[in-house]
């Protein structure tokens, strides 16, 4: 399941290391297949609860016949989707590998890293969510101009990453997620928060099936929790891996052989692969 701005296509490299030894079914989100989605006519999205519940059912779908149980492989916004749906069908699913993010749970930043959080992790979010606000609410012009400013903020937040072709495709269509999860934080601060109480999970904890994180270190700021980190390095199944690449781990020169090889060792101590 990939994150924003991309699409099923982001996985190329790790279906090709791992279609010879497993089924492998490579999953688009709503609203990310490229320009007028035809799934995007639902004006504002999804929430991350509906999408993890049509995570469910497609897998339910795509294991008719079948007695194994799947194994989810996410990043960034598909690991928010990967770990809900988890929590919510657990018998679903044999494990989870993370790549760069976890469940929707964050820390306070260090005083040092204000800044750099600031700037990095607070002002592309609300850019992304007010694209996302004008091409809904301004006719012609808001489209336009949203689709504009997410390009733009695709190409710098990719940088070297970026795969050919892809930034051509991103619309503001893709940046549903930020308007949810800002609407999920403001529900939570107001004790009205969807997540724990429709699936009584507990983000902080690791998650009731084997799980293997990847983590980019070459990034301005970590996009996971630090306590999450904890906790999964605590549980018995847990696992973490520090990568020298960026947040697109999986597709770049540096980390998409090592992203590979590790899941298939991830794979085989589990007797999954």
């Amino acid at each position: 399941v990939h994150g924003w701005l991309d699409d099923g296509s982001v996985w190329d490299r790790q279906v090709e290391a791992l279609e010879r030894a497993c089924r492998c079914a490579v999953i688009t989100l709503p609203g990310f297949g490229g320009p007028r989605d035809a799934r995007s006519d639902r004006r504002w999205g999804y929430n991350f609860d509906e999408l993890a519940i049509l995570l469910a059912q497609t897998v339910q779908h795509l294991q008719d016949g079948f007695d194994d149980k799947a194994t989810l492989i996410a990043h960034d916004w598909g690991c928010t989707v990967a770990f809900t749906a988890q929590a919510a069908f657990p018998g679903l699913f044999s494990a989870i590998i993370a790549l760069d993010m976890g469940p929707p749970l964050f820390d306070s930043p260090r005083l040092e890293h204000v800044p750099t959080v600031f700037f990095f992790g607070v002002l592309y979010q609300y850019a992304l969510l007010l694209a996302f606000l004008a091409s809904r609410l301004l006719p012609f012009v808001g489209r336009r101009a949203g689709d504009w400013v997410t390009r733009a903020l695709a190409r710098r937040l990719q940088g070297k990453d970026a795969r050919p072709g892809a930034i051509d495709r991103v619309t503001a269509d893709m940046n549903y997620p930020y308007l949810y999860f800002h609407l999920n934080f403001m529900r939570e601060l107001a004790g009205k928060g969807t997540r724990r109480l429709l699936f009584h999970s507990d983000p902080e904890a690791a998650p009731s099936c084997p799980c293997l994180l990847f983590v980019g270190r070459r990034k301005p700021f970590q996009l996971h929790s630090t306590r999450f980190e904890r906790s999964l390095r605590k549980a018995k199944t847990g696992h973490v891996v520090p990568i020298d690449a960026g947040h697109w781990l999986m597709c770049s020169d540096s980390g998409a052989a090592v992203v590979s090889s590790r899941i298939q060792v991830f794979l085989k101590r589990y007797s999954i692969l």
